[in-house]
This record gives structure tokens, sequence and C-alpha cells, in this order.
């Protein structure tokens, strides 16, 4: 998806017309426009903006990630079990950029957990 589709997209899911958008940003309704059909590439400010208005990275705002969000991990939390099972209930994982599904999603997780009965067993030892 290019970087105006992405951007028409958010702006629709969260209700706001183009002019609203534009003046949350301090921008021109036709410049909201102009990204929308890629005629025009915002400056580094307005992404920085239009990052955090729509609570996206910029990797999903130009196409680099299918999920708005990558999964996050808690910094308080080092318990790998728990970190994998966060990770193994999420069913729109990606690797590299793109998504990951189906028989190779099932493959992965089913790894994930073999690892983790397998690190289980070790750490008993």
């Amino acid at each position: 998806m290019d970087f105006g589709t992405r951007i028409k997209n958010l702006r629709l899911e969260r209700n706001l017309t183009q002019e609203q958008l534009a003046n949350k940003l301090n921008l021109s309704k036709a410049n909201i426009s102009k990204y929308e059909s890629n005629d025009i590439e915002p400056n580094l400010k307005t992404i920085c903006q239009l990052s955090e208005l729509f609570d996206v990275s910029f990797d999903y705002l130009f196409g680099n990630l299918k999920q708005e969000k990558p999964i996050a991990v808690s910094s308080n939390n080092n318990d790998i079990e728990k970190i994998v099972d966060e990770i193994l209930h999420n069913n729109s994982l990606t690797l590299g950029g793109e998504q990951i599904s189906g028989k190779d999603l099932e493959l992965l997780k089913n790894s994930l957990r073999s690892t983790i009965d397998m690190a289980k067993n070790m750490n008993k030892k």
C-alpha cells in the first residue's frame, strides 16, 4: 500500500475529513489531498506529526509493515515464556515486514512452543 492510500485509510478509520486532519497538523486541506494522491510528500516534521497523531510507526506509514503497531513486550517482563506466549496469541505476525500466515504461522508457533518446553526441561536439570 502506498503512502497516500495509507494516510487516507488512517484518516477515514478515525472519521476525519481532510479539512479536520489539516487543522490538526496546521496544514492546508490541499496539502492533505496532495499527500493522499501521492502528488507531494510531506516533510519530516509532518511525517512525525502523522505518526504521532495516528499512533503508528514510520514503517507502517510507508508500507513497510502490514500492521499498525509491532507487538510491544513490556520491558519489566523478563519471563521468556510469558513473552513468547504474548507473541503466540497474535495472529498478525510479520517477518521482514511481510505478514506470516497459514502453515508458516503455525510452524513458527509450534517451533516456539517446542523451544520453550525444551528450555524448561534443560533448566530443571
